[in-house]
């Protein structure tokens, strides 16, 4: 099923100073098509609107006071980006930074992106990983779009067509 974001309320309020993004990666490839990808949003809403982004990579979130870190940095996000392996389980440190950042985020949280692909673009992407998602956004009433099955090599050259600062269209 595919979802279209046509709708202004997913936005940020417009006296905004900047589009606040925080990213969860995995590996470089999928930080660097993450961050393309919120290039893409704030590009999308417009040159008002500058881009305050904070990346971590998911593996460090094992590490509590790095945890901590990037759970201050998320607070204020209007988009929280999930940059996953989909061929894999996520691992417990992630899936708990995760259910924390999502409990009572509705109402300051514009939604929650997932950019699931395989480490090589060939492996199936498992669908476990996006109905977990979908399900606690749903739980904490926070907006879900996810895409899968872009390879992290891919997504360099990938041109998201984009309206209102959201891909055009996203998987859901």
């Amino acid at each position: 099923m595919n979802a279209v974001l046509a709708s202004p309320e997913y936005l940020p309020p417009a006296d905004s100073t900047a589009i606040h993004v925080a990213i969860i990666y995995e590996e470089f490839l999928s930080g660097a098509r993450a961050k393309h990808f919120a290039e893409q949003l704030a590009e999308g809403l417009g040159s008002t609107c500058p881009l305050a982004e904070s990346m971590w990579r998911s593996d460090m979130l094992e590490c509590p006071s790095i945890a901590t870190l990037a759970a201050g940095a998320a607070a204020d996000c209007d988009y929280l980006i999930l940059s996953l392996r989909g061929d894999r389980v996520l691992p417990p440190a992630t899936r708990g930074w995760i259910e924390a950042r999502l409990d009572g985020a509705a109402g300051h949280l514009a939604c929650v992106i997932a950019l699931l692909g395989s480490d090589d673009g060939k492996s199936r992407v498992l669908d476990g990983n996006r109905q977990y998602l979908r399900a606690m956004c749903a739980a904490n009433r926070v907006v879900f779009f996810s895409h899968a099955g872009i390879s992290p090599a891919e997504s360099a050259a990938t041109d998201f067509s984009m309206r209102r600062g959201m891909p055009a269209v996203l998987d859901d």
